[in-house]
């Protein structure tokens, strides 16, 4: 399937995909984080031709695959941030609900056992918003979970192996 030994199954691919968005989430500079989200979003895309390999779908299956996939608005947003820094745009011919991906800084501020907000301990990070075509800012982390979380659910519906989910919350804790 692939020339790097260590991708023998969509399941290795999709451990990529969380490190990719370990990798986006914790880095530093906004270059970095472009690459990775770039790298996080082509692994996300490239997930769905490594299922219908591994599914072995031809014809209108594939053809059905492909339109699943395009109706899960998270790895969709993927596949268009792919395309359009692949291809400088989308298609003409294409509709993308994906209308820019724009820099930001997010605060966090912690709330412990308590219930009480520590704004004294708020911590800022680099981060993007990928806005959409009904005008709405959707959060970076909320788009690495949602596509990792989607991917997960697709494995399943087509009996796919995939890590357990204590493995997928670990990622999401530790980019967290």
């Amino acid at each position: 399937m692939s020339l790097i030994s260590t991708y023998t199954s969509p399941t290795d691919l999709f451990m990529k995909l969380l490190r990719e968005g370990t990798r986006t989430w914790r880095a530093s500079d906004i270059a970095n984080k472009s690459d990775h989200l770039f790298n996080f979003c082509v692994t996300s895309i490239s997930l769905s031709d490594w299922c219908i390999s591994y599914l072995k779908l031809t014809g209108k299956e594939k053809k059905d695959f492909f339109e699943m996939h395009s109706k899960i608005l998270p790895l969709k947003y993927c596949g268009d941030i792919t395309n359009s820094s692949k291809h400088f745009e989308i298609q003409s011919d294409r509709k993308s609900p994906v209308t820019g991906v724009i820099d930001n800084v997010e605060t966090s501020i912690p709330m412990f056992a308590d219930g009480k907000l520590r704004h004294d301990l708020a911590i800022e990070t680099l981060s993007f918003e990928i806005w959409t075509d009904d005008g709405e800012a959707k959060d970076l982390m909320l788009l690495l979970f949602e596509a990792c979380t989607e991917w997960i659910k697709v494995f399943q519906q087509f009996d796919i192996q995939h890590p357990n989910t204590l493995v997928f919350m670990r990622h999401a804790v530790c980019v967290a």
